[in-house]
């Protein structure tokens, strides 16, 4: 009640009970994975309190199997095996709790739940090694050279199949300075091939751009480089597969008269301009 603002109400304070939950889900909800690979599934479970706030939290499946194990098996610690090339679903099962109330006490209600998600096991390249494709004169770009990549085994037929790389991070660029006019060169792009029938694929452009080249030299930066970790996968459907167990630098190198370029195995330099 308040005298001086003329107002005067009255209400009862709800019971409020214990959180509920959890709504499991796989994290991420799908896998890929190659034929004799494994991968390490995760999950998170939804919660909620008695105000219908959520929030995320852990979850632990008491059940996890694969609906074909002809495909991909997995274990009691959540690790997917890769058996056969093919799709199959991983599914969690798991016990939550929920909470509810009569307006004057609270009452618990346990109940079974489950998750599935999507497990695509394909065959991986177990290494590829890199040729040169020559320089970028044609396209304008003779400062920067092209590689061409062929995947291992021979055997394996990966025509058709989409490659992509991707940034682990930990890129350097010793050309760049503050206040410099070129942002700093020390990541992938993110590109994408498509392999073709000689298990191939490219061309991968590695070098510094002409116009960047005779920029720093002016700046006097030369000699410098740009180092550029480069992780490599091949999409298994429609889900990546690293496929590079270690991750080769692409290298640009700008000198006051050459300029190189490096990717994995190979190496090249030339007088430019």
């Amino acid at each position: 009640m308040s005298r001086s603002g003329r107002v005067a109400s009255s209400y009862s304070c709800p019971v409020c009970c214990p959180d509920s939950g959890p709504a499991g889900h796989f994290d991420p909800n799908a896998y890929g994975l190659s034929v004799d690979g494994f991968v390490y599934t995760n999950a998170h479970g939804d919660y909620y309190d008695c105000y219908y706030n959520y929030y995320l939290g852990s979850v632990s499946f008491s059940h996890i199997f694969t609906y074909n194990t002809n495909i991909a098996t997995v274990d009691g610690g959540g690790q997917l095996n890769g058996i056969a090339v093919g799709s199959t679903d991983v599914e969690g099962d798991y016990t939550y709790l929920e909470w509810y109330n009569d307006g004057m006490d609270c009452y618990q209600y346990y109940g079974n739940g489950s998750d599935t998600a999507p497990v695509d096991t394909c065959t991986a390249p177990t290494s590829e090694t890199t040729t040169s494709g020559g320089w970028a004169d044609s396209e304008g770009n003779p400062t920067i050279h092209k590689w061409i990549q062929t995947l291992a085994p021979s055997t394996t037929n990966f025509a058709g199949r989409v490659v992509s790389e991707a940034n682990p991070g930990g890129g350097q660029d010793t050309c760049h300075f503050s206040g410099s006019a070129i942002s700093p060169f020390n990541a992938v792009t993110g590109g994408s091939w498509t392999v073709d029938s000689n298990n191939s694929w490219g061309p991968d452009y590695v070098g510094w751009l002409p116009s960047a080249v005779t920029y720093y030299r002016a700046q006097g930066r030369a000699p410098c480089e740009a180092q550029i970790p480069q992780r490599m996968d091949i999409f298994c459907n429609t889900r990546r597969l690293a496929y590079s167990t270690t991750f080769p630098s692409l290298h640009a190198d700008i000198q006051p008269v050459v300029v190189t370029s490096r990717r994995a195995e190979g190496q090249t330099s030339r007088t430019w301009p």
